[in-house]
């Protein structure tokens, strides 16, 4: 009788490959499961994150537009917005002298600005040249269009000999606050005036109530101001760079400290000024003409100046009131470019029937626009 045990070997050999086969199995199916598990728990942690980088990106550009409405312009610089700067003054703020208009120092200073920050920036420069504190007053006044400006840069004074800089300075600064939202005010120390320091510390008295911000460019000029001007009263092109070194270096240092924008309005420091707080634009359309003569009906009493375009040879101009002659200029002497003028005739004028503008030439007449009216009645 042959021995069973060859045969139970073999049955039990392969009862432990079964069995082993199986449990391989059963591991590989735990495995799969597990990795299945594995892989949707972390399937659910990645969706958990991208929902969570999703909301954190539409917080964070919510909270930029935020900061874009109320960011200064100095902050708005640190944060990457663009943005919108206005120029006023007179020919020292409009880069005449300049070799070309790229060089002018707004332009360079413009561009330095779009290099350094790497955003959009708008320049838009009103300066009218040979021109005073009172005209860089009529331009933010008369702006056609009311672009919210992120700064005003204010570059005036060379044009004012007496102690109007003073009330006609302010009516700037308060003309700014009233024109736009949230506008940042640098004024500028203009170096051709170095030896007039009471212009300098009207300037400065100013700036700190209003809370202006102060470009110096004075102590960098030195005693010497050849290099930087021509004929003491224009700048030239080192001038140029000059002037755009002092105010991008003011407003480096306001980004630096993102100093923020407040709002100001105080009580008028000077009895005059507060009547400029009140403005209106009569334009030419508004006038009668007869030849070289304009006459306009109309009462008021305050501070009245002609709109005009100056142009060289023999001319003059005239202004009556109520039929009476209060002012004549001779421009006989000037032989430059054609320039526009904001002329003031004076600041308490009273009127009761009407203004009368009279022009030598008719080619002067055709260069009036109209009159600016600061009435205080």
């Amino acid at each position: 009788m042959k021995s069973s045990l060859p045969i139970i070997g073999k049955i039990l050999a392969v009862i432990i490959s079964i069995s082993c086969i199986a449990f391989m199995g059963y591991l590989h199916l735990t495995d799969k499961e597990s990795r299945a598990e594995t892989e949707a728990v972390a399937a659910e942690v990645n969706e958990g994150t991208r929902a969570e980088e999703k909301t954190q990106s539409v917080q964070a550009a919510k909270a930029k537009a935020a900061r874009e409405k109320t960011d200064s312009f100095y902050q708005k610089l640190a944060d990457g917005f663009n943005v919108n700067i206005l120029v006023v003054g007179d020919t020292l703020a409009s880069g005449y002298g300049s070799s070309g208009a790229d060089l002018t120092w707004s332009s360079l200073l413009a561009q330095e600005l779009r290099d350094m920050y790497g955003i959009q920036v708008e320049m838009d420069n009103l300066a009218l040249i040979d021109s005073d504190a009172y005209s860089a007053y009529s331009q933010i006044k008369t702006l056609d269009e009311k672009m919210e400006y992120d700064l005003c840069i204010v570059c005036t004074g060379a044009y004012d000999t007496n102690e109007s800089l003073a009330y006609h300075y302010e009516a700037i600064l308060r003309a700014i606050g009233d024109a736009f939202k949230k506008c940042s005010i640098i004024t500028v120390l203009e170096n051709t005036e170095k030896d007039h320091t009471w212009k300098s510390n009207i300037i400065r008295n100013l700036s700190d109530v209003y809370k202006a911000d102060i470009a110096d460019t004075i102590t960098p000029s030195g005693e010497n101001l050849d290099p930087y001007v021509i004929d003491g009263r224009f700048l030239n092109d080192e001038g140029q760079v000059l002037y755009k070194q002092a105010i991008l270096e003011t407003i480096m240092h306001g980004v630096k400290y993102q100093t923020p924008y407040e709002k100001i309005r105080v009580k008028a420091q000077h009895n005059e000024t507060s009547k400029y707080d009140a403005f209106y634009y009569v334009p030419v359309d508004s006038f009668s003409r007869a030849e070289n003569q304009y006459s306009f009906e109309t009462s008021f009493d305050g501070a009245l100046a002609i709109d005009y375009e100056l142009i060289p040879g023999e001319t003059s101009m005239s202004v009556f009131i109520d039929g009476e002659p209060i002012v004549g200029y001779d421009t006989s002497n000037y032989y430059g470019a054609n320039i526009e003028r904001a002329q003031l005739i004076g600041d308490n004028m009273k009127a009761r029937r009407r203004v009368t503008v009279v022009f030598e030439s008719e080619e002067q007449a055709n260069g009036f626009h109209g009159i600016y009216v600061s009435p205080t009645n």
